[in-house]
């Protein structure tokens, strides 16, 4: 008993240096997303964007998801042929979500209105050819997941690690080429390039040492193990579902606060989510890769107490100092004084340019982004002559 406990209090701290570091590289990418785009409408369009192509993949991929894949795996794993199952839901997982992702390419428009219908013509334009990018790494994300979920079945933590670290570093260059190019594309050709290289990654190296195989796959193994999933899913459905509704609402009603907000209210999550998320989401993990315990309610308890005591205290503190927090760590005044956040007018603009400036949209001078007429606030012509 004390050897099992030995290794799930290792195999947790594994997973919270995994998490701790992708928490570290998501607070740079956010605090350089902060200096380049603001709260601009680039930014929003990034979110919303993100928003768009995560959502159909909630009941693929949520945080209860594990609840159900892993389990599933672990009892594989006992039946012996973990790696056959692993394959053929990798298969059945993988072809819903390129459905889904051709449904989106198909629906963009639709998606966009639907989503963010408060933004701008210009911005519900931009949003969608981020979609139209970002998609593409829709069906590696939930490959991801799937291939994530076996490797904790089998006490392994690689992809888990670092998924969330390489998407993180990926942005990080998408944003240092958008400062250096002024292309903002690239933020999305990042996104989808980093699911893409790491599912490419993941499924190679899992084939490779035998535990994913494809073997004796059919057709009728791959409906099987996906209405398996979709029979064990079923009671947690209304979490990813209710989660999602409350994004989608969040979005729409931000989308018609005015520009800026919808990036805001990311740059708030990533201080008020950050110290939770790092600690529930790698003890949820542990506790999944290891054996039903005989007393459920002493576990639930024990897990629970910890988690507690840094949770509240993080709360109250937040919500006691969230100003000075939020010039701390996005540095908001140097920011609005380089034009990167909304003035008191409204829209917000990039640094290059002044802030109030009407006529900005993208400093590549043949961008189609950019209005063919002076700005009416300040008569800026570098807005227009790049």
């Amino acid at each position: 008993m004390s050897g099992a406990r030995h290794s799930t209090r290792k195999f947790t701290a594994i997973l919270i240096s995994g998490a701790l570091t992708s928490k570290l590289l998501g607070f740079g990418r956010e605090i350089l997303m902060a200096q380049v785009l603001g709260a601009s409408l680039v930014a929003d369009g990034f979110r919303g964007a993100i928003t768009a192509v995560m959502l159909p993949l909630a009941f693929l991929q949520n945080e209860t998801v594990p609840a159900v894949m892993i389990p599933m795996h672990r009892d594989a794993l006992k039946d012996g042929n973990g790696p056959q199952r692993l394959g053929a839901m990798t298969v059945a997982i993988t072809g819903i979500a390129m459905i889904l992702m051709i449904g989106l390419q198909a629906l963009g428009e639709r998606a966009v209105d639907a989503l963010v219908g408060g933004f701008s013509a210009e911005g519900r334009s931009l949003t969608l050819d981020f979609i139209r990018i970002m998609a593409l790494g829709m069906p590696a994300s939930a490959m991801i997941n799937v291939l994530a979920a076996g490797e904790i079945a089998l006490g392994r933590t690689r992809l888990t690690n670092i998924r969330a670290s390489i998407l993180n570093v990926a942005v990080l260059m998408g944003i240092a080429l958008v400062a250096v190019s002024g292309n903002f594309h690239t933020l999305a050709w990042s996104f989808s390039a980093a699911f893409n290289a790491l599912g490419a990654w993941g499924l190679y190296t899992m084939w490779r040492e035998g535990v994913l195989s494809f073997k004796g796959l059919s057709l009728s193994s791959v409906l099987a193990s996906g209405r398996e999933f979709f029979r064990r899913l079923r009671p947690l459905l209304a979490l990813p579902v209710a989660e999602q509704a409350n994004v989608w609402i969040e979005r729409l009603l931000a989308s018609r606060v005015g520009t800026g907000a919808v990036a805001s209210l990311d740059y708030a999550r990533t201080l008020t989510e950050s110290a939770l998320l790092l600690i529930s989401q790698p003890v949820g993990l542990a506790v999944l890769s290891s054996h039903p315990p005989k007393d459920v309610g002493a576990q639930i308890e024990g897990i629970a107490r910890p988690i507690l005591a840094l949770a509240v205290p993080a709360s109250v503190f937040l919500a006691m100092f969230a100003p000075e927090i939020v010039r701390l760590v996005f540095s908001a005044r140097r920011l609005q004084r380089a034009g990167a956040v909304p003035d008191q007018s409204g829209l917000a603009r990039h640094r290059a340019w002044p802030v109030g400036c009407d006529a900005w949209l993208d400093p590549n001078p043949h961008s189609q982004w950019r209005r063919p007429e002076l700005c009416g606030r300040c008569h800026h012509r570098q807005c227009l002559s790049g």
